[in-house]
């Protein structure tokens, strides 16, 4: 558990440090990827001018990052009488996105969802314009990256924030994959080497795991007649399918002989052997396996 602490700040960047606490709340132990949900209640000053308002959650103990305990500065424009005033200024639009996976290891092909809070930093209204969500091989993230999809923004007065999201399927195969998103620039934009998110990176795993006998994966070796191929798969996930794919080949990489083991469907944790053999004369050959899986 912790403490959450509203401050009223002079300027848009909220410090637990120099700006004026005006309010606290307790907040309970939380899971990973869980939320808890709090507000505070406030009187506008009865001076007219700009205020900031935000808050700072307290670290907890072995916290990976203290850096992002603060929230962006909400802008309140307190005017001398009843007509709304319109900030002056510049917009400057930045986007924060987290990724959702419902699951811990991740697997190929699990659906995901990127959730991305877009909002105007700056003292103008921003026009409304285009969020894009990306992939990146890496964790910086840019307009040249793989483009999955995009949402409309809606225009933003200064401080004013926007929700949007998207979903899709992790790739099937097995890496690192880094999500995030970028808002397109908006007219008299203040600074737009802001536009981008901070990606978070999703890594997967193989839903199954083998070992082989009767041949040593990519070492060239004479056997006058025959090789057996064989070995053990564990699933990691409930599969409705699971094929062993196995190939025998020369030394200058073209394929000599190749076969297909089907193993079926196979539960989480369970183990199946497999085994097939080959023949051929000569020597300078090489073996190796892949498979094929569904869930």
């Amino acid at each position: 558990a912790t403490t959450l602490r509203y401050y009223r700040s002079t300027n848009s960047t909220i410090s637990s440090n120099n700006d004026t606490r005006v309010g606290t709340d307790s907040v309970s132990i939380l899971e990973p990827d869980d939320d808890d949900r709090e507000y505070s209640v406030q009187e506008a000053p009865s001076t007219p001018g700009t205020y900031y308002y935000g808050a700072c959650v307290d670290a907890v103990p072995r916290e990976s990052n203290t850096q992002n305990n603060c929230s962006v500065a909400e802008t309140v424009i307190v005017s001398g009488s009843t007509t709304p005033v319109e900030p002056s200024g510049a917009p400057d639009v930045r986007v924060s996105t987290t990724v959702t996976v419902d699951a811990d290891p991740v697997y190929p092909d699990y659906p995901y969802t990127i959730n991305a809070r877009v909002w105007n930093a700056g003292d103008g209204s921003a026009e409304s314009t285009t969020l894009r969500y990306y992939w990146s091989g890496n964790d910086i993230l840019s307009s040249s990256d793989t483009e999955l999809d995009t949402d409309g923004v809606v225009a933003l007065s200064a401080g004013q924030a926007t929700n949007e999201s998207m979903s899709d399927r992790i790739p099937r195969d097995i890496g690192t994959y880094y999500y995030g998103a970028c808002v397109d620039p908006v007219p008299g934009e203040s600074n737009t080497n802001n536009n981008c998110s901070t990606p978070t990176s999703v890594e997967t795993i193989s839903p199954v795991v083998y070992t082989y006998r009767g041949c040593t994966v990519g070492t060239i070796f004479r056997i006058p007649t025959s090789t057996e191929l064989e070995g053990t798969v564990l699933a990691r996930h409930q599969l409705s399918s699971v094929k062993v794919l196995w190939w025998v080949m020369r030394s200058d990489g073209s394929a000599f002989r190749n076969g297909t083991i089907d193993l079926g469907s196979m539960n989480r944790g369970e183990r199946k052997d497999f085994a097939d053999s080959t023949s051929y004369a000569g020597s300078g050959y090489r073996c190796d396996f892949g498979f094929q899986w569904q869930y």
